[in-house]
This record gives structure tokens, sequence and C-alpha cells, in this order.
């Protein structure tokens, strides 16, 4: 014969000390998957030793440009307000590149179209030139404008570029054509060596950031958005 063993019914104070148990357990539960999504959800606010890697640096200090008396590839004086409101990206390189600049505005018409698009309306691609001889505001604009209707274009005296080069360290120099077509090419016998990074100008006009090269788009477009959220 098999005995019955009778259970009594927990005490009331026993069991409102279990069911605190279990709640304390699911609000801390619920509390550390809160705090994991807002990691991925949320923007971060990085600093610059951060954001700063392989591809792309950003300065602790932003710093100021050195305009001089430049134009833009409509013909008119670039002021300050130029870059103010809004994100700018800065190539500084020339028409007849056969390379890496036509390569570059290839990648950026890439990373453009890959950013969200109300960030993308907030970024101005310009081409710097840095061959005045050759390359007329409207010679900028008919070039700059085969990679992305938007793509602005600026250009100046050498000295003025020189001035607004240094001031986002990046060099330029003019490098003549020697060998047997040399002759034929007469005044345009040269190339311009220059640096291939990529400048960032924030909406206040200054140097921000600049993309070591080779500039490629999707690294651009997935680095910028958190330049801009970390601003």
């Amino acid at each position: 014969m098999t005995a019955v063993v009778e259970t009594s019914p927990l005490p009331t104070r026993t069991r409102r000390g279990v069911w605190l148990s279990v709640a304390s357990s699911v609000l801390f539960m619920a509390m550390v998957l809160l705090l994991f999504l807002n990691r991925f959800l949320l923007p971060t606010h990085l600093t610059a030793e951060q954001l700063s890697n392989d591809a792309v640096r950003v300065l602790q200090e932003p710093r100021p440009l050195v305009l001089g008396n430049l134009q833009n590839q409509l013909g008119e004086p670039v002021t300050p307000a130029f870059f103010q409101g809004h994100w700018s990206l800065l190539f500084f390189g020339f028409t007849h590149c056969p390379d890496i600049c036509p390569t570059t505005l290839y990648e950026l018409n890439r990373a453009i179209k890959q950013l969200p698009p109300q960030l993308a309306a907030k970024v101005q691609v310009t081409l710097v030139s840095v061959d005045p001889a050759r390359d007329t505001s409207q010679v900028i604009a008919d070039y700059v404008q085969q990679f992305n209707d938007g793509f602005t274009g600026i250009t100046g005296e050498f000295v003025d570029l020189k001035l607004f080069a240094n001031s986002v360290s990046v060099p330029f120099v003019k490098v003549p054509v020697t060998g047997p077509h040399a002759q034929h090419m007469g005044a345009n016998a040269y190339q311009i060596d220059h640096g291939a990074q990529l400048v960032v100008v924030n909406p206040d006009g200054n140097y921000h950031a600049f993309f070591k090269a080779p500039i490629e788009g999707d690294v651009v477009a997935k680095q910028l958005p958190a330049i801009v959220n970390a601003y």
C-alpha cells in the first residue's frame, strides 16, 4: 500500500519572496537586453581616436581653411559660405589626370549613392583643380558632371591653390614631361603629382578629417556617417 504524503501550501511570505525573486531576474534580463540593443541601434558618439583607423583619420582639433582668391565651377568667388551648413568632401586633382582622379571621382559617386538619402543631401563633393593653366571653371564643370550632376569644382591662381592645399596638408607639384612626345605637347608638357587623400570639411567650414588613399566608395559610405554622428 502506497503512502500518500500531503504537502502544505507555502506561507504567503514565502510565496511573495519567490515571486519577487522571479520578477527581479526577469527585470535584470530585460535591462541587459535593452542595453545590448541600445548599443547597436542608437548613434554612437565616438572620440577622434575611436573614429581614426586605417582608412580615415579625424583631427583632434578642426583647422580653418585658407581660401585666398578661388572660384567655383561657375566662376563665382569661393567664400566661407561655400563650405558652411553641410559636409564637404574635397579631392585635389586635375582634369588631365590619367588614372587616380577619374577613379576617385567614380568611387565618390558610388559613395554618395550608398549614403542614407538625408545624409547624401548634406554632402558636397568638390574637385579642387591644381592645374589652373588648363582647368578653367568651365572645363572643371564639364568634367565633374560626367561623374555626378551634383559635384562641384574649385580653381584659382597657383599661389592661392597652394595656400589652400597647404591648409589641409595636401601636397602637389608640377612635373615636366620629357621624352619624344614632349615637344609636341608644347606648354602642356607636364603632369601634376598630388596627394590623393580625401579631405573632409565640417559644416562650420573647418578641416575636420581625411580619408587615406586609395579612396574606396564603400569605405567612405561606411565611415562618413560615424564621423557626422560624432560631430
